[in-house]
């Protein structure tokens, strides 16, 4: 499915006087309603979508061997005209076209999340244009955004390192938009009047599944990433959440993920490889002294590597502290927490 997607991308953009491939029209999703003015050349959400199923198609040509779309994809990944920023260095929806109103939808920052192709650990220059385009987005206020806006912002930010902010939108979600069962509605429930959305179907507005999928995903987030060939555990764990533990979590690279975090201290990892690969592990301990078992390791930096092969199993603790993830389980369970982990 994935090939097929690329080959459609391929054959639709157009080579331009400027060296560039260009998608010549397209346009941001729901802004505006998709009205003839919402259409465009080159949408940032579109530059984004390319660049990443390139990345993709690449990478799985990589791990089974075979290049016989590689080379494509780089010259397509490589020619694709770059993202639209204002001055300020803000992503548009398109050239000379920032984002002008509250929308439910912010899919000028895909580059940021879900297609992580400008991450904070790129460079000043990267971190620079996340905070810009951040902070523009969210300055034109909520009042048009919706339950799965804010289910996305989970998401985004944890991989931009706001736990705060991530906490924030995981209350916004649980708050107002899902009913005691957990399942996701397309309205304010609570009628706060913090935002004005609302469907053509108003009070009668369905069930949809997509935020409910998303807002697993942006806990998972909080919890542990691994964009970048480097997996960081507790990346975004908000203050409110002073205990915390997970099992077997899948990162990017195969890596089963489990990890123990008690009084706002990570105290125990446990990291097992999906397949022959190098582990590259942001020390999650804050840099005291830790007990390593399972392989050989070796410190670049703040990173702890590791050569795996599968099955491999890598154990990091806090030097002295002694935990059973039974006994975090238990004590995790008996505290006065919402399904979502809230309060």
């Amino acid at each position: 499915m994935l090939v097929e997607l690329w080959k459609f991308y391929e054959a639709n953009l157009e080579a331009g006087d400027d060296g560039c491939l260009h998608i010549p029209l397209s346009n941001s999703p729901e802004y505006r309603s998709d009205a003839a003015e919402a259409w465009c050349a080159d949408p940032n959400v579109d530059i984004a979508l390319i660049r990443r199923t390139c990345d993709w198609l690449i990478e799985f040509e990589q791990a089974l061997g075979v290049e016989e779309f590689t080379d494509r994809a780089r010259t397509v990944h490589d020619g694709l005209v770059p993202y639209h920023l204002t001055e300020d260095g803000v992503l548009c929806l398109w050239a000379n076209h920032p984002l002008d109103e509250s929308h439910r939808h912010p899919s000028q920052l895909m580059a940021i999340h879900p297609a992580m192709d400008i991450t904070i650990d790129d460079g000043d220059r990267e971190r620079q244009i996340i905070d810009a385009s951040v902070g523009q987005f969210c300055s034109l206020g909520q009042y048009q955004w919706a339950g799965h806006t804010y289910a996305q912002l989970v998401s985004m930010a944890a991989v931009v390192g706001r736990a705060g902010w991530a906490y924030d939108s995981l209350l916004q979600y649980a708050e107002r938009w899902i009913r005691p069962n957990g399942m996701h509605f397309n309205r304010d429930l609570k009628q706060t009047g913090a935002t004005l959305f609302s469907t053509a179907l108003g009070g009668l507005a369905p069930f949809t599944m997509e935020s409910c999928c998303g807002v697993t995903q942006g806990i998972c987030d909080i919890l542990v990433q691994g964009f970048n060939d480097i997996v960081r555990v507790f990346p975004a764990v908000p203050e409110q959440w002073r205990d915390v533990a997970f099992e077997n979590l899948v990162t990017e690279g195969a890596f089963k993920v489990s990890a123990i975090r008690l009084g706002g201290e990570t105290g125990w990892v446990s990291i097992t490889a999906g397949v022959d690969r190098q582990l590259r592990l942001k020390d999650p301990f804050g840099g005291v002294e830790i007990e390593i078992a399972g392989c050989e390791t070796r410190r670049e930096g703040d990173l702890i590597v590791a050569d795996m092969t599968q099955g491999q199993e890598i154990v990091v603790r806090r030097a002295g502290t002694s935990v059973s993830m039974a006994d975090v389980v238990a004590v995790v369970e008996a505290s006065d927490t919402s399904l979502l982990g809230l309060k």
